[in-house]
């Protein structure tokens, strides 16, 4: 007599399960695959490109070596270029004041009596000199005052005035103002 007693009812491994797992582990190591090969090709890339460059920058280290132009630099090369850029950064800074607002500011302070000479932006100062001619103390004063009270600069100075005299006959005041913070 041969017994033989199996108490499971089941099978001791689930295999639905197991599967479940296999699955999952399998889809893990596609993705990771994909992932890697995409970051392969764009190292690959990334390499090109710096060869690329370094080989670039070799031809003008060579060239630079044979008479280039950075075979040419010193010292006072590079003071003239510096003069140079001032030079053109003055230009450019001169070029750039506007003329019109200027005007137009000086248009709505300045009275019937009073007539403007000349006038000359200092861009170093960021002023402005305007000289002139007023009919009388009193008209001249208007401007000076009008100068002030539009606020548009930040400081107004008279720097002289005097009599204009045509032989003996008295025809005006002849005056000199600094705008300070004109620009």
């Amino acid at each position: 007599m041969n017994y033989s007693i199996n108490m499971a009812s089941r099978t001791y491994v689930n295999k639905k399960a197991l599967h479940l797992i296999y699955l999952v582990c399998g889809v893990i190591l596609v993705a990771g695959l994909l992932y890697s090969t995409g970051y392969y090709f764009s190292l690959r890339s990334q390499i090109a490109a710096t060869e690329s460059r370094l080989q670039e920058l070799e031809e003008k280290i060579l060239a630079s070596q044979g008479g280039g132009e950075a075979a040419g630099y010193s010292a006072a090369r590079y003071e003239r270029v510096l003069e140079e850029i001032r030079l053109a950064n003055g230009i450019l800074k001169r070029d750039s004041f506007r003329w019109t607002a200027l005007l137009d500011q000086l248009e709505a302070v300045i009275p019937q009596n009073v007539k403007i000479q000349s006038i000359a932006p200092d861009h170093e100062k960021k002023s402005v000199k305007i000289t002139g001619l007023a009919r009388d103390l009193k008209d001249m004063k208007r401007f000076l005052d009008n100068l002030i009270g539009s606020g548009n600069y930040g400081d107004v100075l008279l720097l002289n005035q005097d009599v204009e005299e045509t032989g003996n006959v008295k025809t005006g005041i002849r005056f000199s103002i600094d705008l300070l913070g004109a620009f």
